[in-house]
């Protein structure tokens, strides 16, 4: 079912959402939920919306997705940020997709995975998947 067929632009950030809400917005993803998405913000990645959203770029579904940006918010570390970018890395998007944004806290108590991001985004790179994304900010506060 189409939720939100025409729905070009989708951003959540700075809305304060619960991990559920943000999970179930990337599971709708998925699903057809919104299929002409074309701008997309997040914030609040946990592993179960990371994996969610990795499902969803995975499954061909988000392939009008131009932009991406996940922000964290204060006080809240995204620990699904490496399902995220492995999912971008996988292909599926590397036609439109043409920005990436990444802004996250470091938290070593809640385990960001640093490593696994950038190992998402070189796996990305030497795959040649990310190669139309002309604006790139990674930014680990």
């Amino acid at each position: 079912e189409r939720r939100l067929p025409a729905i070009r632009t989708l951003n959540l950030a700075k809305t304060d959402p619960n991990e559920t809400d943000v999970t179930s917005v990337c599971r709708a993803l998925g699903a057809e939920g919104a299929p002409a998405v074309r701008v997309l913000h997040l914030t609040r990645i946990s592993p179960s919306a990371g994996q969610a959203f990795a499902a969803a770029v995975q499954s061909g579904r988000m392939s009008e997705l131009r932009e991406v940006s996940f922000r964290d918010e204060d006080r809240w570390a995204s620990t699904g940020l490496r399902f995220v970018v492995r999912g971008l890395g996988s292909g599926k998007v590397s036609s439109s997709l043409r920005v990436l944004n990444i802004l996250v806290n470091r938290d070593d108590e809640r385990n960001i995975h640093v490593e696994e991001v950038l190992g998402g985004l070189s796996e990305g790179l030497r795959a040649k998947a990310l190669v139309s994304v002309e604006e790139f900010t990674f930014d680990l506060q």
